[in-house]
C-alpha cells in the first residue's frame, strides 16, 4: 500500500523535517518511456549522512566526516563547498547569496582543493567545525557535496527513439551547530486546522513556531477523540522547528 501525503498548504507557521536531499538535473518525458543506464568508467555517490547533529562546548572544535565512494574503475574527483541557507514556513531550505544572525558558514574548514576519490574506493572527507567563544544557541550552514561524475542513460520512446541523458548530481544538506548549555526553545503553537485533499481526505495541519533561538526536533502527536473519549486515531511526526521562521 502507497503511503498518502497530505496536501501541499501555505500554513503559516509548519515546520517540516529537512534531511538530505539529492539534485537529480535530468528532463522529463512520458511515461511511455524506458531508460537503460550506461555506467561511466567513474561515478562518486554519497554513502552517508549529510545533515548533521552537531553539539559543542564554546571555542571548541570538531570534525565532522563526510563519506563518498566511487563504484568506477578510474578516478574522480568531488567538491565540497559550504552555502548560507533560508527557511520558509514549511521548513524547506534554499541557499542564499547572503548571511545572517544564525549563520555558521565561516566556522567550517573543508578540503581547500576537490578531493580526488580512486576507483573501486570510499573516502571520509573531513569537514572542521570551530565554535566562537562567544556563540550562543543555534547555528546553520547547507553543505554541498557535488561529484564530477556523471550517469548516461539513453531514453527509448515507443522503442523507436533512443535519446542520450546525462544525469548529474548534487548533495544538499544542512549542518546544525548547537552550543552545548547555552540557548532556549520557545515553541508557540498557533493556529490548527483541517484540510481536505483531492482524494476527499482529510488532515489536521498545525501552525508552530520557535521564537527562541535553537533549531531541535520535536515529537508531535496528534491524537483523534470520539465524543465520549474514545482515541480514533493516532499520528506522531518529527519536526526540526527552527529558531525564528
Amino acid at each position: 500500500m502507497s503511503e498518502r501525503r497530505p496536501p501541499r498548504t501555505r500554513a503559516p507557521k509548519g515546520p517540516r523535517l529537512g534531511t538530505l536531499r539529492a539534485l537529480l538535473l535530468t528532463a522529463l518525458f512520458s511515461a511511455l518511456a524506458t531508460a537503460t543506464a550506461q555506467p561511466g568508467a567513474a561515478f562518486v555517490e554519497l554513502v552517508s549522512a549529510l545533515t548533521r547533529d552537531i553539539t559543542a562546548a564554546p571555542g571548541e572544535t570538531q570534525t565532522v566526516y563526510i563519506r563518498v565512494r566511487n563504484s568506477g574503475s578510474q578516478a574522480a574527483y568531488v567538491n565540497v563547498d559550504f552555502r548560507d541557507v533560508a527557511f520558509d514556513e514549511t521548513g524547506d531550505y534554499k541557499s542564499v547569496s547572503t548571511g545572517h544572525a544564525r549563520s555558521s558558514r565561516d566556522w567550517l574548514t573543508g578540503p581547500s582543493e576537490p578531493v580526488l576519490v580512486p576507483g573501486g574506493r570510499t573516502v571520509d572527507i573531513p569537514i572542521e567545525v570551530t565554535v566562537p567563544a562567544d556563540a550562543v544557541g543555534a547555528y546553520w550552514t547547507g553543505v554541498y557535496v557535488r561529484p564530477d561524475t556523471t550517469l548516461v542513460q539513453n531514453w527509448n520512446i515507443n522503442n523507436r527513439a533512443a535519446i542520450p541523458i546525462t544525469v548529474m548530481t548534487e548533495y544538499a544538506g544542512v549542518f546544525y551547530t548547537t552550543i552545548l548549555g547555552t540557548g532556549e526553545n520557545q515553541v508557540v503553537f498557533g493556529e490548527a486546522y483541517i484540510v481536505e485533499d483531492e482524494d476527499a481526505h482529510n488532515w489536521l495541519q498545525l501552525s508552530v513556531r520557535n521564537d527562541g533561538d535553537l533549531a531541535d526536533k520535536f515529537q508531535v502527536r496528534a491524537q483523534l477523540m470520539s465524543d465520549d473519549g474514545a482515541l480514533v486515531q493516532e499520528s506522531v511526526i518529527t519536526a526540526r522547528i527552527i529558531a525564528g521562521i
